[in-house]
């Protein structure tokens, strides 16, 4: 017998292959899905990331470095907590596996973009 691995050690093609195979099965591939998705989501974390703390780091310039940097990682933080949430509710099939991955890239790239058109020239 050969040992399915978990979705979270497999790459693109596997788990695309794995996805193909179950539905064709019949069975339930949101779980698989949602990971399918996130693989593509994931890059695009530290480019909103990045776009969320220029801005700040360009309005904060004279609060000092410690005050940029903790408010840097309170946002990574949220962010990763809103990424964890959405990926749960993709899981338990509450939210669209496409809308699970990508949810949280478009709520903080519009932040982002927001504090971007409001910085001051």
């Amino acid at each position: 017998m050969k040992k399915i691995r978990p979705p979270e050690e497999m790459n693109f093609l596997q788990i695309a292959a794995f996805v193909k195979k179950r539905q064709q099965a019949g069975q339930d591939v949101v779980k698989e899905k949602v990971e399918l998705n996130y693989r593509f989501s994931y890059p695009i974390i530290t480019l909103v990331l990045m776009l969320i703390t220029l801005p700040i780091s360009v309005v904060l310039r004279r609060g000092g470095i410690a005050v940029g940097l903790g408010i840097s990682i309170g946002l990574s933080f949220l962010f990763w907590g809103f990424i964890q949430s959405s990926r749960a509710y993709g899981v338990a099939g509450m939210l669209n596996p496409v809308l699970a991955a990508w949810l949280p890239n478009i709520v903080f790239g519009i932040f982002a973009i927001v504090l971007i058109l409001k910085t001051p020239r």
